[in-house]
């Protein structure tokens, strides 16, 4: 047996069965062709850029250049990759970057096509927008807290609701396309 476990440790032989050693498992197919792990990376060190705490107004030209980068885009799951990055940049507690990064969302939803507007319309995003409201907007009935938010955080909860108020009427003849706006 040692001579099978050595050959198949060297690629001579490949176990197969549940019981295989991960080395030996298929590779997964959700793998991205090289130019879109490159466009996906670009992406990443963009967003870090433009959603900086050091940013107090959107930077337009990076802005931009991440729209033509989505818009450039023929994989979904880079779409889906760059959603999650920035629905985790807005479930940050700290308010520095939250105004900025919804401001690029804005910008990618108004400025993108189809494929980028499916991407935003998930549940897991709109959930993150509807908290954002939840968790900085003053209204009557809402949850005692033990101090009065911040204006900061009144404008958080104010952009992300006028944010869902207006793709909810601009989106409204695509209802059937994009439900969860």
């Amino acid at each position: 047996t040692w001579v099978v476990s050595h050959l198949s440790l060297c690629g001579v032989v490949r176990p197969a069965g549940r019981f295989a050693p991960a080395m030996f498992k298929a590779a997964p197919q959700n793998l991205l062709p090289h130019d879109e792990l490159r466009r996906l990376e670009e992406m990443k060190q963009i967003v870090a850029r433009a959603t900086s705490d050091m940013m107090m107004s959107p930077d337009w030209g990076l802005t931009m250049q991440l729209v033509d980068l989505t818009n450039g885009t023929r994989d979904a799951r880079v779409l889906t990759e760059l959603v999650e990055l920035l629905r985790k940049r807005l479930a940050v507690k700290t308010l520095g970057h939250i105004p900025v990064t919804l401001d690029l969302v804005e910008a990618l939803v108004k400025n993108g096509g189809l494929p980028v507007q499916t991407a935003f319309s998930t549940k897991k995003f709109m959930a993150q927008m509807v908290k954002l409201v939840k968790a900085h907007a003053v209204w009557p009935g809402a949850p005692r807290r033990a101090k009065r938010p911040s204006r900061e955080s009144i404008a958080v909860a104010d952009k992300a609701l006028a944010l869902l108020q207006s793709w909810g009427e601009d989106f409204l003849v695509q209802r059937r396309r994009l439900p969860l706006f």
